[in-house]
């Protein structure tokens, strides 16, 4: 979502498709046209694509502090004549690995202090074409702690060759002089806002072993303190919707109002759309929608609700901030998110194999930019998104399984969730391996046969008055 400066501008270009090409590189090509406008600085530019100042470094010299050699050329102190063929030999036109990790773990600090670019790690990594492993093995060696070298005699150090700014070393381009979002120009701020990846971070994606617990929500058991708040003439939005069954649900308690249903997926839409014409439900309609980019007028729902949606996009203040826009004066935001932390469960598998899948799959959601402890933020959220303290009621809920019914039903879907839906795709991505999956699937299994068995997860929940 842009920001207010940003959108304000009428000389944005017109948004181009993503390509493989680095955001940095979508972002020039943009801005090619706008001549007038001031051009980005030549340290930031270097930061964020090298290949975008190949050209301009021959026209260009780039200052030195290096002692000239008059004999072998400028900037190379004293470097032996094969050190300096070597040097020349390098083509700067290519993309050189070292610059390609200063630039993702720049952008990844610049995004986590400015969240309203809602750019997730896997986003950032799949726009620069890294890997996601080496994404999160470049994110954890930067976040180490250096071991104090030993005391000693410290080892001769032969001088090196100065270093072309597009191959500059990790630290080289501190984020608060080179790229720090804010310092970027407007312009630039504005084409990024046209090249954001989707800002779906689901980690499940919409396997059936997904889809049956999406169909088993009704409007009863996932957002009863809505209800009592419902009139029969309210419109209300429903933001990720899924297979459409709350939305259906609430759609015949408001017979003379309406429900929109909104999702990213169309298989999934085509789906809720079925299940309201089973359900001979009229007033309820769905379609495609970004919750950053929500296509409607300001102040045009009575009720806008989201469940358990905040928790998998990158920004959810500024998703609340949205729903809020298309909330009517004196209208309601609802929101539901579970606390994945504080789940319990009864009794404990060997070798604490839930234990386990919780902690793991607090890893996985982090990684992808979630938040899986979503519940417990959410009152905290909807001030910073705009809402007056005393405008925000907050509760909170459970789902308890612990029928023989509900615990098979519920153990079987998360074994196969773990090692058969998206989920085991991201869960490999942050490193988790294969054998482990099955371990914690099989954990599942163990904890399902028993006949005590009991698990709860936590919800938090809030009622934000426009």
């Amino acid at each position: 979502m842009q920001s207010r400066d940003t959108a304000k501008l009428d000389s944005t270009p017109p948004p181009v498709p993503v390509t493989h090409q680095s955001t940095a590189a979508v972002i020039m090509e943009q801005l090619a046209p706008a001549a007038e406008e001031p051009q980005i600085p030549q340290q930031t530019a270097d930061l964020i694509d090298p290949q975008l100042t190949a050209a301009s470094q021959d026209a260009q010299p780039q200052p030195s502090a290096e002692p000239v050699d008059t004999q072998h050329g400028a900037g190379l102190a004293s470097q032996p004549p094969e050190e300096a063929g070597r040097e020349h030999k390098k083509e700067p036109n290519k993309e050189h690995p070292v610059s390609k990790r200063v630039a993702v773990l720049e952008i990844v600090r610049a995004v986590k202090k400015h969240p309203r670019f809602k750019l997730s790690k896997h986003d950032i990594f799949k726009l620069f074409d890294v890997p996601e492993r080496t994404g999160h093995r470049w994110i954890q060696e930067e976040n180490t702690p250096k071991v104090p070298k030993k005391r000693g005699r410290p080892k001769k150090v032969r001088p090196e060759a100065s270093i072309p700014p597009n191959h500059a070393p990790i630290g080289s381009l501190p984020l608060n002089t080179q790229c720090e979002l804010e310092t970027l120009n407007p312009q630039i701020l504005s084409a990024m806002a046209q090249v954001q990846p989707a800002s779906n971070n689901y980690i499940h994606g919409h396997h059936p072993s997904v889809l049956r617990s999406h169909i088993w929500r009704t409007a009863a058991n996932s957002c009863a303190y809505l209800l009592p708040h419902l009139k029969p003439t309210d419109k209300i939005l429903d933001i990720g919707c899924g297979p459409g069954t709350i939305s259906v649900d609430l759609a015949s308690r408001v017979p003379h109002g309406s429900v929109t249903g909104l999702d990213t997926s169309t298989a999934v839409l085509e789906q809720a759309r079925q299940h309201a014409h089973e359900h001979r439900v009229p007033n309820v309609e769905f379609g495609l929608g970004d919750i950053f980019k929500l296509p409607y007028a300001d102040d045009t729902f009575d009720i806008v609700h989201a469940h358990q949606v905040l928790q998998h996009v990158p920004a959810p203040v500024a998703a609340l901030a949205e729903m809020r826009r298309v909330t009517r004066r004196g209208g309601l935001v609802a929101a539901r998110e579970s606390d994945m932390s504080a789940c319990s469960w009864h009794p404990s598998p060997p070798r604490n194999g839930l234990a386990r899948f919780i902690k793991t799959y607090l890893k996985i959601a982090e990684s992808t930019g979630g938040a899986p402890t979503a519940g417990k933020l959410l009152h905290v959220w909807a001030r910073d998104a705009g809402f007056a303290p005393e405008s925000v009621a907050s509760s909170a809920a459970t789902w308890c399984f612990a029928s023989p019914e509900d615990v098979q039903w519920w153990s079987g879907l998360w074994a196969e969730r773990i090692v058969e839906s998206e989920f085991r795709e991201r869960a490999l991505a942050a490193g988790v391996a294969l054998e482990e999956l099955e371990r914690l699937a099989e954990a599942w299994r163990e904890w399902g046969r028993s006949d005590a068995a009991r698990f709860v997860v936590l919800h938090g929940e809030v009622l934000c008055r426009k």
